[in-house]
């Protein structure tokens, strides 16, 4: 008998399982299979400290006190409770580093509002410290023995995704998709099916074309043809001040840390997103060197043969140069202050097909032909019931 596909036999056990499990899944880490080797035990605590944003994307009210700007909404056990192994990471992390996030107005939005804790931790950066404004006589007052605008000590791995948070795409526009017909703002994020997100929206926007040039030496002529263009984010005005919805779909962050890894360092090198580049692109040349006699020796040479020493090795240096498609998901669409504000939260996990039905019903429209088209969602959930009918 032929065995049904990964997705279908995916959706028959969700079917099969009469406990909801929705609710939880956010919190769910489905890869605890990585535990098996010691190699693999870094990428979950690596992986961690990633994931303490991701946890933290509840209500957070903008208040004065840099050492709780986020304060309460992290969902840690209380002294009573016996804390986990993984809880003990997360907690740890977060007291050196987003506890002490400066706090911003909330019309400053990404890059702007991060800006303030840039400055705070990197004085050297600014002319004066914080809250430190020269007075008339153009001196300043400070007290550099105070806590309040003296930066506490932080861990190399902070310090490094602060400085890379204004250049590597953190908060690139790409991740604000829109469409008039439903109305709905939706946050794309790296390794979250983002590829497929920008396909949906592109189907449901109206595209534009415009007439392309070049010359053709064979013929020796210019040839011109219409080239057709998506259009990610609604021509027409959406927001919810206009009625829109707004939503995101979010994934387990170990998950997405090993599909970066397996994508962008192990089948598509050539791209240069498994970063450092100068420790893992082999085709990597230093800035500078113009001579064609220098030779950069490759620096991993002796363990490429050896995917769980690479996977390693990665864990390891990572940090050193953020790239965007390993950053907590929370940056994206700054969803750690506003992912209160989204009415549909969806999962890409063992719910993703019936999430993508419930989002599909919940705006109607043309949204459930054009998710359908692009992840097949439809059909794999119709076999999966089909399936389970048979065998009651």
């Amino acid at each position: 008998m032929q065995q049904p596909s990964r997705s279908v036999a995916k959706a028959q056990s969700r079917l099969r399982s009469a406990k909801d499990r929705r609710g939880g899944c956010f919190f769910h880490i489905m890869t605890y299979a990585l535990l098996a080797s010691t190699t693999l035990f870094w990428a979950y605590f690596w992986a961690y400290q990633v994931y303490f944003t991701s946890i933290t994307i509840l209500p957070v009210t903008v208040i004065s006190s840099e050492s709780s700007i986020i304060g309460s909404a992290i969902p840690f056990q209380t002294d009573e409770e016996e804390e986990d192994e993984a809880s003990s990471i997360v907690r740890r992390a977060y007291e050196l580093t987003y506890a002490h996030m400066v706090p911003c107005d909330e019309t400053l939005k990404g890059l702007d509002c991060w800006q303030k804790t840039i400055d705070y931790f990197q004085p050297h950066n600014r002319k004066f410290p914080l809250d430190d404004a020269p007075n008339e006589a153009g001196s300043s007052t400070t007290d550099k023995s105070n806590p309040s605008t003296t930066p506490p000590s932080i861990p190399w791995w902070w310090q490094t995704f602060l400085r890379d948070l204004k250049s590597n795409g953190a908060f690139g526009h790409w991740h604000e998709l829109s469409t008039a017909k439903p109305p709905i703002e939706f946050c794309s994020i790296e390794k979250v099916g983002s590829s497929a997100w920008h396909d949906v929206f592109c189907n449901l926007n109206p595209k534009s074309t415009s007439v392309e040039c070049a010359y053709d030496e064979v013929i020796g002529k210019e040839i011109c043809h219409n080239e057709i263009h998506c259009q990610h984010q609604s021509q027409e005005q959406v927001s919810t001040t206009t009625g829109a919805h707004r939503a995101v779909f979010l994934r387990d962050p170990l998950e997405r840390l090993l599909s970066a890894y397996i994508d962008k360092c192990h089948n598509n090198m050539e791209e240069k997103h498994c970063e450092p580049n100068v420790v893992f692109s082999p085709h990597y040349q230093r800035v500078g060197v113009v001579t064609d006699d220098i030779i950069v020796q490759p620096l991993l040479e002796d363990v490429e043969d050896n995917d769980k020493q690479m996977f390693a090795a990665y864990l390891d240096v990572m940090p050193l140069k953020w790239n965007l498609h390993v950053l907590p998901q929370a940056l994206a669409c700054d969803l750690y202050r506003n992912i209160d504000q989204y009415d549909f939260v969806g999962h890409m996990d063992e719910d993703f097909y019936f999430d993508l039905e419930k989002m599909a019903k919940q705006y109607g429209g043309p949204l459930p032909m054009v998710l359908n088209e692009s992840f097949g969602y439809q059909n794999t959930l119709q076999e999966a019931r089909a399936s389970i009918n048979m065998q009651i």
